[in-house]
């Protein structure tokens, strides 16, 4: 069996690659 989406959130892999991402969205004017 695999394992069940039931995630409180997003995975990991996707909040680690977005964090950097909105660090910088938020340097812009």
């Amino acid at each position: 069996m695999a394992v069940s989406p039931s995630w409180p959130g997003p995975s990991p892999a996707a909040s680690a690659f977005a964090s950097p991402l909105r660090a910088a969205a938020s340097r812009l004017p």
